[in-house]
């Protein structure tokens, strides 16, 4: 089986295997039928092949809801609600409205595994979704020590989306971030899920912040330290190269980083999977807003923005920066690759990272990791070779300045940001 679902999914990139008919959820609103449906016929799967066992109900509530679950978009308190999500989130938040996923359905084939839905928020560019499992029993996922996910050995987490009409959305599990974190005792389990909706992924599909998504997991992996080789404060790009140095003078192979509490951790580990049985499907229709707009120029960016850039916009949300142009090239244009950092140079000074910071009423600074992509027209150049191009920069909101690794997504109030500065220049002041 697990190499059926490792294939699927390299194939398909997307999919997620259909649960079996008589596995019950409880229905809030998502046609449990159509969604089966449409699962199996996308993959290619009938009926018959049964992915679960034992049938049995669960209570669909988002765990912030005390009663019942509310059908639609209603937005859960952010005061205090964040908090269920801190095992991901970190900052000033109460700009950021939380959603409880509005239409739920859960299926499991172990009747001791309690799994919830926390919450979805994001923003027109940005989603995110948490979900928590437990056992009912109260023990541990793991054994004694495995409590650090192990991405490389867990392929069998699928994410896929249709819109509300049934129609899938392609590349999505592809494009999804997925982290796992367990609880220092192990007995409960945080998965997070994050999708950049303004990606060239999903560039042709506008409405897929209105979709439906559904998580299939099979199992996971695990990882515990076998033997420590070094451990720091942080990890940036200095700290990754020297390491590697001491590596390579030491011989040492099959080591890996962890984060930790004591630190970033790097060390030779032991790997085990468990099987964690689950598929959840849920709306994930959002609409928080509260982004500020705002024109920059060569005149209130100086040191950032060059002479070459055309409309230039920049969208402050809570959870990062895109900054946005429009230029030209040359078809001919020949440049050393080095001189073209993707296609941001044309338009932007490169981000210096400790002269760059959002900084809020409080004090409270944070540092940028910058995140380039742009667009070219290559099919329209004009008399002389030269065509369009279309940049973005997206700026996210990180704890040290140019990160070589996220743990944590900062969110922002953005209420109370008081100055933005990129290289020196400010951007932005209250």
């Amino acid at each position: 089986m697990k190499t059926t679902f490792k294939t699927l999914f390299h194939e398909l990139e997307d999919d997620v295997i259909g649960i079996e008919e008589s596995t019950v959820c409880e229905n809030t609103g998502v046609s449990s039928e159509a969604v089966k449906r449409n699962v199996m016929a996308h993959l290619g799967l009938h009926k018959k092949r049964k992915t679960f066992g034992k049938t049995f109900r669960m209570t669909l509530i988002a765990a912030v809801l005390s009663a019942a679950l509310i059908i639609g978009t209603t937005v859960i308190g952010a005061n205090g609600g964040m908090e269920l999500l801190k095992e991901f989130f970190t900052g000033m938040v109460s700009s950021s409205d939380l959603y409880h996923g509005g239409n739920v359905e859960v299926a499991t084939s172990d009747p001791n595994l309690q799994v919830e839905l926390l919450a979805v928020t994001g923003d027109q560019n940005n989603f995110y979704a948490v979900i928590r499992a437990e056992k009912k029993d109260g023990t541990a996922f793991t054994d004694e020590g495995y409590l650090y996910s192990d991405h490389i050995t867990s392929p069998y987490i699928g994410v896929v989306c249709c819109d509300q009409a049934g129609k899938y959305y392609p590349r999505v599990n592809d494009n999804t971030v997925k982290k796992c974190r367990l609880s220092d005792d192990r007995k409960t389990l945080y998965l997070f899920l994050s999708l950049d909706l303004s990606s060239l992924a999903f560039k042709n599909y506008p409405d897929i912040g209105n979709g439906i998504m559904t998580v299939k997991c099979d199992t996971i992996g695990f990882m515990k330290i076998k033997e420590k080789l070094a451990v720091y404060d942080r990890i940036d790009v200095e700290v990754h190269d020297e390491f590697l140095k001491t590596a390579e003078e030491k011989n040492l192979k099959d080591w890996t980083w962890l984060e930790t509490p004591e630190g970033i951790v790097f060390c030779t580990v032991e790997k085990k999977e468990y099987a964690i049985p689950f598929e959840m499907t849920f709306s994930m229709k959002h609409n928080t807003d509260n982004t500020i707009h705002q024109t920059l120029s060569m005149d209130s960016a100086p040191h950032f923005i060059k002479s070459t850039a055309e409309n230039v916009r920049m969208e402050i949300s809570p959870f990062n920066i895109r900054i946005s142009c429009d230029g030209k090239r040359s078809s001919n244009q020949e440049s050393p690759i080095e001189d073209i950092w993707y296609l941001s140079d044309l338009c932007f000074e490169r981000v210096a990272p400790d002269n760059s910071q959002i900084i809020l009423d409080d004090g409270t600074a944070y540092y940028f990791e910058v995140i380039p992509w742009g667009n070219t027209e290559y099919q329209n150049p004009d008399e002389e070779g030269v065509f369009d191009v279309h940049v973005e920069l997206k700026l996210r909101y990180t704890s040290i300045p140019n990160p070589t690794y996220i743990i944590d997504d900062v969110v922002v109030d953005t209420s109370r940001i008081k100055q933005i500065i990129l290289n020196g220049d400010t951007i932005y002041k209250k």
